[in-house]
């Protein structure tokens, strides 16, 4: 019973979806004698009687003074031009705006990327500093460790020598004697 009310309302919803849709893609057509002028707009209000309809104006005037059911037509050499409907247009100003929108996005995402790649290329001279400095730091310790080293050996051996002139002098001081 349940399931029955459900697909009721669900069918009777459809159906006046599609009513609703199918109402706002009719267009009621504008007799010849109420086109606009050249270089004039009118604003046409769907579901209003031909006399009844708001004056001639300029166009911008007109896309301005817009609402949900009416529509901009447009006189002279446009030959009776209907412009599309506010829904429509309202459409197309959200489609020209998403696609700017993704257009930023997309120029955010390669400036992001730029920099990600500045920062890997920093991250990576930084690293190469860090280890050429330790490198430095290295060598400097061989280097003084090595210098440590030839003053103990030249200590050493400088001594080595005054022990043999010592016992040089001992052996001709006791030759003396």
């Amino acid at each position: 019973m349940i399931r029955l009310r459900l697909a009721v309302l669900a069918g009777s919803a459809l159906a006046l979806a599609t009513t609703a849709a199918d109402a706002q893609t009719r267009r009621t057509a504008v007799p010849s004698s109420m086109l606009p002028g050249p270089g004039l707009c009118r604003v046409w209000v769907e579901g209003v009687s031909p006399t009844r309809q708001p004056p001639v104006t300029d166009c911008a005037t007109a896309r301005a003074s817009l609402r949900s059911n009416s529509r901009v037509v447009y006189g002279g050499s446009s030959n009776g031009r209907i412009d599309t409907s506010r829904e429509e247009r309202m459409r197309n100003e959200a489609r020209l705006r998403e696609e700017a929108r993704l257009r930023e996005v997309a120029r955010l995402r390669e400036q992001a990327r730029l920099q990600d790649n500045d920062r890997s290329y920093n991250e990576s001279q930084r690293r190469e500093r860090a280890l050429q400095k330790s490198e430095e730091k290295r060598l400097k310790a061989i280097e003084k460790a090595d210098r440590k080293r030839e003053k103990a050996w030249e200590k050493s051996r400088k001594h080595d020598g005054d022990d043999r002139d010592d016992r040089r002098r001992d052996d001709t001081r006791s030759r003396n004697r």
